[in-house]
């Protein structure tokens, strides 16, 4: 049996669910019967409550970028003026989210791929179909699983989720009866509208007796229509156009309607499946239950089932919960989906009861509190699980929200802007310990009594974290805020003696009561978890029980948690360190059969495995100012993506930016937008923290004290802070598991003589609102430019300036962890010096700048006064800070020079990382790997539409193909370590008819027809530099590709071949579909499409994607043939003799379109394109011909010149898993 759960389907509700379990450490399959993702979905949009939830889980950012917000709905009743018609303004929620999101169902699905690819590597597998399921007694269900290939599959699973759909297969398989009745017919339109006079930004319904129509703009050019009447006469038109002008002008609506983008027809049922499980096979979203569009809740309904069913799934998978716990699914969620039904048939009388005239259903709007009835119904807000609540018996009343109801969020403070919902993020419960203003010290002890007892009967599944009126001094439990608006207190209606309240993983109200009470929460929690009472420790519980033994020992602990035994040594403290060290046995036995035992690799910690780590709970952090550190910070994000961290990663920049690209020019939001979308960076705008009596330059690091933001991320368990100019050489996400401290920092070991200084170029905080708040006030002196801060004192002296390192050094010069500065304190200054003993810590070790090097983690930038690597140098100041050789140095005979060359070498990567080009992916910035380019002169880092059709020359044979075409650089991995290039002889570009314009219903294409030229100005690209698996039912996957060429033979395989070659050939194959309207896209990929019906070199293409072009195919060749130790080719992405990461791009450049155009519809003999009568040909490059460029690129050893210690980029070699390299 796989340890994994099997999710059929791979829509929203799967997703969702996928990555509920994933962040939990669950194992997922996801398998999807569609042919690909979708790109005609009905649903369209997300309400309050569910993007409350994509927020705690860190995709409600994205969403934004992709949608419209819409205020409301407005009823259009004949007779009335706009001002007159009843609506639901959903601005009055109480709610971060107060409106909703317009968005398609594509692109909901497209950010939950994203996340679950970028954070766990897992796709579903397109084209994979259930096709039997048998259930046996007690263990598993069988799965019998049809491939793209016809392959037959059996395979075991001790869970099966149905979320595929009304038509669900294991619904059906399970026996589970859907009942309900059809309510109306509707179809649905995407179209261009013109002469719109009615408010945009609403939802408009229109309707009277016998017709119904809904408007609203989508993001993008196109409006979404539904209509409905009860004869289907115009919904099943097969002139779709006329049918609903037709419907317009009877409406009186007045708008033009365009033709339609797409158009879909179906019955509205009101259907609600019997029950929600049958053992161990689970039904979730669609279906379980269907219900009218009215109100669009379909989709957030069937997303937040995945939320409910997701965290009780995986604490059952992982044995930490009984089996029964799934039986709470069905008992919350099954009230709901009636709930929902109902409100929407509700809306659907309104809107849609035909046969009675409107002005007859206008009393349903009448009726006492129907708005905020109902927005509170539709957004979500008002779902609740009170009547299933189950609570320990006795429990004292208390006012504020109702255990089952949505725990509401709050604003806790405004600078930096915090709320409730922030402190929640943690995948598990968390018990709010609220001060009030009566004995707040007998609740603190209160707290930590709930925090140990809870953590001793079930370790990991609850944190605590404290929410005062004021300003504690003494502790925080877990986390610690301050309600500084006394918003929290008001809606949770807290009073003078506090208040305890649980909050369950889904953001409900699990339990509140009072503090003396506080032993009945352990009653409540024993509801969803087994006690960890038995002896039985698991690793986790064995980590997790150390490291409470580790607060409990350390310096201070009784100052802090203890303040009733102030300066006294606690009686029990022999007890607890007695305990400590037959835990630490315990432990290391445990280990030690551990992994002897566990079959899974190790990572770089040796007490944790990465990928049974929370990643959600840590983060790097970092801070611009300006655009220089702007452009540094982005080169922190894209090392820590390339050398694989798996941490989280946010950016706190001026307010004043913004995302919204205005310009070619506007590099500040450009960046933003790289960060966000493809290192996946939390933006954080922030007002910056000035230091007065420092530079005058507000982007300068010595006017800033923004680093100091990092202490105040409470999400997180722990952060890490690098200064931006900085070099990443290794990865460094063992240090989150050091540990506890409050902050760890290396020493500033070139002052350690006289001072003992800690340097702040990188900090490990444990994140705390209490240590935050104690150093912005010991800032607040210098901000205000107060003495301190470089001002005069009363006898005319200036005092020292003080910045963020001397503001840490005040508070943790004595109590931080000290970090080997060897490994990362390294500053570039320490190869000019001949004095190392400093950095070496003794006088005995030689100094050695290759093994410094090949230790440190990473480098920072300093050499005053030399200016910075991205600053132009003085070349009479270089002269003079250059390091010095060891023998005859200044002389033509000097020697021993490695210092200086490993100091340039630094400074020189830096600057070719801030340089390296990629116009497609990387716009204007330095791209992460190495390419091999052919085609136009033009090619540089930023390219408009019409640059490389511009071009003076082209390596292509064909003069008016200026087009560039690309793919990543081959080296070969040498013994020693280094890099050397494997020789490029040449490309070959094809320009196919492959595919065929969507048609409804056709299946195959009619070859004496002509798909389009490529259009002039497009940009696409082909794989992906990140894919670290192959799912042959994925045509992206199956586009790739490589030929071993030999003397007589050549094979052709998905992977690097696995022997020698005389050549490689590297193939690449695009998307064939055009979506007809958009040139390029944020991923470059959205706006092209393989073929839907057929394969991905030919086909049907998809209804979204309904434009075929010529198929654009590419191959490079490489001289393999003196390198026949194939195991050791490389490509610059690090990928090793793997190829998963071999990808192309292609920016369209032709000069004459019409002359593209004929030719590729003329030159169709045997000959081809290489006929003597063919107008111009596919462009074949010949013989790895060149021609300069027109902008010089950036000069830059990227193998030309002999072999390299590291690739270009510090790319390190790939760990792609489940593959065996032969290596």
């Amino acid at each position: 049996m796989k340890k994994e759960i099997l999710i059929v389907g791979g829509g929203p509700t799967g997703l969702l669910l996928a990555y509920e379990l994933l962040r939990r450490q669950v194992p997922v399959r996801i398998i999807e019967k569609r042919q690909g993702p979708s790109h005609t979905t009905r649903a369209m949009t997300l309400h309050a409550r569910t993007l409350e939830m994509l927020d705690h889980m860190g995709m409600a950012h994205r969403l934004e970028e992709v949608c419209l917000e819409c205020p409301g709905n407005l009823y259009h009743f004949p007779g009335l003026s706009d001002d007159q018609c009843p609506r639901t303004d959903y601005r009055v929620l109480p709610t971060r989210y107060p409106f909703y999101y317009k968005i398609s169902q594509e692109n909901v699905e497209l950010v939950l791929r994203e996340h679950l690819f970028a954070n766990y590597s897992i796709s579903p597998e397109y084209r994979t179909e259930l096709v039997a399921l048998e259930q046996d007694a007690q263990e598993s269900v069988t799965a019998t699983i049809r491939h793209p290939d016809g392959r037959i599959e059996k395979t075991s699973y001790p869970y099966v989720i149905g979320c595929d759909g009304v038509h669900s297969f294991v619904r059906n398989a399970a026996g589970i009866k859907f009942e309900g009745e059809t309510v109306a017919v509707m179809s649905m339109m995407d179209v261009e509208l013109s002469n719109v006079t009615f408010d945009d930004r609403w939802m408009n319904y229109y309707f009277n007796k016998d017709l119904f129509m809904n408007c609203t703009k989508m993001p993008g050019k196109y409006w979404r229509i539904y209509m409905s009447e009860p004869t289907g006469h115009y919904v099943f038109d097969k002139n779709p156009q006329k049918a609903y002008q037709e419907v317009a002008d009877k409406l009186g609506i007045g708008f033009k309607v365009g033709k339609p983008d797409w158009v879909t027809a179906w019955d509205v049922r009101n259907h609600m499946a019997q029950r929600y499980r049958a053992g161990r096979m689970i039904i979730c979203g669609d279906a379980s239950h269907v219900h009218s569009p009215s109100g669009g809740q379909g989709m957030n309904c069937t997303m937040q089932d995945a939320f409910n069913l997701g965290w009780k799934l995986a604490a059952v998978f992982k044995g930490e919960a009984d089996d029964s716990v799934l039986d709470t699914y069905e008992k919350e969620r099954k009230p709901i989906g009636s709930q929902v039904t109902e409100g929407a048939l509700a809306t659907h009388h309104i809107v849609m009861g035909f046969g009675v005239e409107p002005k007859d259903r206008l009393y349903l709007t009448q009726e006492p509190a129907w708005e905020a009835r109902t927005i509170k119904l539709v957004s979500g807000l008002s779902h609740n699980y009170c009547d299933v609540t189950v609570l320990p018996e006795g429990l004292t009343p208390v006012s504020g929200p109702r255990p089952g109801e949505r725990a509401p969020d709050a604003l806790l403070a405004k600078e930096p802007k915090r709320r409730l919902y922030d402190a929640l993020r943690r995948p598990q419960f968390t018990v709010l310990v609220a001060l009030g203003t009566l004995n707040p010290d007998d609740v603190i002890d209160t707290g930590a009594k709930v925090r140990d007892e809870l953590e001793r009967l079930y370790p990991r599944q609850v944190s605590t974290y404290l929410i005062s009126r004021q300003r504690e001094q003494r502790f925080d439990i877990d986390h610690e805020s301050i309600d500084e608006l006394d918003e929290f207190s008001a809606r949770y209606d807290i009073p003078a003696e506090g208040r305890l309240i649980v909050v369950r993983p889904d953001l409900y109200v699990g339990m509140t009561c009072i503090p003396s009470e506080w032993e009945k929460l352990a009653s409540y929690m024993s509801q969803w978890f087994k006690a960890g009472q038995d002896g039985s420790f698991s690793l986790a519980t064995v980590l997790s029980r150390m490291s409470r033994a580790a607060h409990r020992t350390s310096p201070g602990f009784d100052d802090e948690f203890m303040p009733s035994k102030r300066g006294h040594m606690p009686a029990g403290r022999p007890v607890r360190r007695f305990r400590t060290y037959a835990l630490l046995a315990i432990f290391i036995l445990g280990f030690l059969w551990y992994s002897h035992h566990r079959s899974h690799r190790i990572s770089n910690s040796p007490f944790y495995r990465y990928d049974s780590v929370d990643w959600s709970l840590y983060a790097y952090v970092q801070y611009a100012t300006s655009s220089a550190y702007l452009c540094n910070s982005i080169m922190i994000f894209e090392a820590l993506h390339r050398l694989g961290s798996r941490a989280e990663r946010v950016l706190f920049y001026p307010e004043e930016w913004d995302t919204r690209v205005d310009s070619a020019t506007d590099r500040d939001s450009q960046l933003l937008v790289i960060a966000q979308q493809k290192y996946n960076v939390q933006l954080m705008p922030i007002d910056v923290q000035l230091v007065r009596g420092g530079s005058d330059d507000v982007g300068s690091w010595d006017s800033s004290i923004t680093k100091l933001l990092a202490f105040s991320q409470t999400q997180y368990d722990r952060v890490i802070h690098i200064d931006s100019d900085v070099t990443l050489l290794q990865e460094m996400d063992d240090l989150f598991f050091l540990p506890h401290a409050k902050a760890a920092m290396p020493r500033a070991y070139w002052e350690w003589a006289q001072t003992r200084k800690l340097t702040s170029l990188l900090i490990l905080i444990e994140p705390s609102y209490r240590e935050y708040k104690a150093l912005m006030d010991a800032a607040q002196p210098i901000m205000a430019g107060q003495v301190g801060a470089g001002q005069a004192t009363a006898d005319n002296e200036t005092t020292e300036v003080r910045y963020d390192m001397e503001l840490l050094n005040d508070r943790y010069g004595d109590s931080a962890m000290v970090l080997p500065h060897r490994q990362y304190g390294l500053v570039t200054g320490e190869f000019r010096t001949k004095d190392h003993r400093a950095y070496l810590g003794n006088e005995y070790e030689t100094w050695d700048p290759d093994k410094v090097l090949k230790e440190a983690k990473l480098v920072h930038f300093s050499d005053w006064p030399l200016p910075k690597p991205w600053v132009m140098w003085p070349q009479k100041l270089l002269a003079e800070m250059l390091p010095r050789c060891d023998n005859k140095p200044g002389t033509p005979e000097e020697s021993g020079c490695r210092d200086r060359e490993v100091w340039r070498e630094l400074y020189e990567d830096f600057r070719k990382r801030r340089k390296r080009s990629d116009p497609v992916v990387f716009p204007g910035i330095t791209s992460p790997h190495t390419h091999i380019v052919a085609g136009g002169s033009a090619f540089q880092r930023t390219m408009a539409d019409d640059t490389a059709r511009n071009a003076n020359a082209t390596t292509c044979s064909i003069d008016i193909d200026r087009s560039n075409y690309w793919i990543p650089q081959l080296y070969h991995m040498m013994p020693n370590g280094s890099f050397e290039l494997i020789p490029f002889q040449g490309m070959s570009a094809y320009y196919m008819n492959r595919a065929c314009n969507y048609t409804e219903g056709a299946t195959t294409c009619d070859k004496s027809k002509y798909p389009l030229a490529p259009p002039q100005g497009l940009r696409m690209t082909a794989g992906d530099p990140m894919r670290r698996t192959y799912n042959n039912s994925d045509f992206s996957n199956r586009a790739i590709a490589h030929m071993c060429l030999k003397e007589n033979t050549s094979t052709e395989t998905k992977r690097m071949p696995q022997e020698p070659c005389l050549r490689l050939r590297s193939e690449v194959f695009f998307p064939s579909c055009w979506d007809g309207k958009n040139l390029d896209s944020s991923d470059h990929k959205s706006h092209m499409a393989y073929p839907a019906i057929g394969d991905y070199n030919g086909g049907v293409c998809p209804e979204s994607h309904p434009v075929a072009i010529y198929s654009v195919f590419y191959e490079f060749f490489f001289d393999t043939s003196k390198f026949t130790d194939y195991q050791n080719w490389v490509y610059a992405t690090g990928d090793k003799s793997v190829g998963y990461t071999l990808h192309g791009d292609y920016i369209q450049g032709w000069t004459n379109q019409t002359a593209l155009q004929e030719a590729l519809q003329t030159c169709t003999g045997t000959q081809g394109e290489r006929a003597s009568s063919c107008s111009v040909t596919s462009g074949v490059v010949v013989g790895g011909s060149t021609v300069p460029l027109e902008i010089p690129a950036p000069v830059e050893n990227l193998g030309q010149n002999g072999p390299l210690p590291k690739l270009p980029g510090n790319n390190p070699i790939i760990n792609f898993p489940n593959v065996t390299s032969s290596a």
